[in-house]
């Protein structure tokens, strides 16, 4: 995946399957997964949440299941993806879990105490 500014490459090795969510189901977090599926993340390792059920139809049609809970996501996956709008944010930041990796693709800076979060805008 290359994001503006930086590059940052999500490796897979074979033997691990790495569970991805994403918290949002707009068209940065759909750009993304379609980049991620026909690599070494299979459908099945993939989730999705959103508030509405609008976008989740096309995040289905790629086989992913799909939810409105952010916290199932979250509970689910190794790495997160928070695409949600910059002013949702801090929102979704409090309900999400203290344990897990999170990607932000928004311009709105965020951090978390002893948490990895890296930042980027992907170029899709």
């Amino acid at each position: 995946m290359r994001c503006k500014g930086a590059s940052y490459q999500l490796s897979v090795s074979n033997d691990v399957e790495l569970k991805i969510g994403f918290i949002g189901a707009g068209n940065m977090a759909f750009g993304i997964a379609k980049g991620l599926l026909p690599g070494k993340v299979p459908p099945a390792n993939v989730k999705v949440s959103a508030p509405s059920s609008r976008n989740l139809e096309r995040f289905q049609e790629l086989g992913v299941a799909v939810t409105h809970s952010n916290v199932e996501v979250v509970s689910g996956s190794d790495v997160v993806f928070v695409a949600v709008k910059p002013h949702l944010v801090p929102l979704v930041l409090a309900e999400t879990s203290q344990t897990h990796a999170l990607m932000g693709i928004s311009r709105y800076a965020f951090t978390r105490p002893n948490i990895r979060v890296r930042k980027g805008l992907p170029q899709v």
